[in-house]
């Protein structure tokens, strides 16, 4: 189960919670609700999920991969953002901590690229013009 402590701000991003846009293919873990009967797990480990469809930033449907490497499709599971409480009697999905580091590093790098009196760097085709 992911603990509250892994779901708290990170201290290097100040008072925004990181946010973490969803897209089809991504991994997250899922912790399913205490009675779901249909799954093989240890309540101790999250599971291995991959987004199948995206409703919104905060719910997915989920390829869920139990205990024994078996597949089951999960819809409509809330994704925990950062700073998000985890529910107690429903399922839920949260972001690997990789993700979430490579999220923070982007974002960082983001600011710093933005930052007053930094070069601008074209990064699309119309900023670039065509010849």
């Amino acid at each position: 189960m992911i603990s509250h402590e892994e779901m708290k701000h990170r201290p290097d991003l100040g008072d925004k919670p990181l946010m973490i846009k969803p897209t089809p293919g991504r991994f997250v873990w899922f912790s399913p609700s205490p009675t779901d009967a249909g799954l093989r797990f240890d309540p101790q480990q999250p599971l291995a999920a991959i987004v199948a469809y995206v409703w919104n930033d905060r719910l997915v449907n989920l390829s869920v991969i139990d205990q024994n490497g078996t597949h089951h499709n999960r819809s409509s599971i809330t994704l925990l953002q950062e700073g998000d409480e985890p529910p107690e009697d429903r399922a839920f999905a949260v972001w690997m901590p990789y993700q979430k580091g490579q999220a923070a590093r982007a974002e960082a790098l983001e600011k710093e690229l933005n930052a007053p009196g930094t070069a601008h760097i074209a990064t699309s085709s119309t900023e670039l013009g065509s010849h």
